[in-house]
């Protein structure tokens, strides 16, 4: 089970539910590529360019529970924190 989830998160450093589509630090934050955009994520529109964005999304899964995106930190955010703004 804990390979499949890995491969999933395509090496993403957390993850978010649906209710991320309504949070506004999230819309500014996260950049959501466009084969993440489906399921509940349909409708996202990035409010920046990828090396503007904080995160970015690595995956996405729909299971029994809900949908699920994987996401880790950019290149760009990696380059001003070695923390990635976490």
């Amino acid at each position: 089970m804990a390979n499949s989830v890995k491969t999933k998160s395509g090496g993403g450093i957390g993850w978010q539910g649906a209710d991320i589509n309504t949070n506004a630090n999230w819309k500014s934050w996260l950049y959501f590529h466009s084969e993440h955009k489906k399921f509940a994520f349909k409708g996202w529109s990035n409010l920046h360019l990828l090396d503007n964005s904080q995160f970015e999304t690595t995956g996405v899964h729909k299971g029994g529970f809900g949908t699920t995106i994987f996401y880790k930190s950019t290149q760009a955010a990696l380059e001003k924190d070695k923390k990635g703004g976490l």
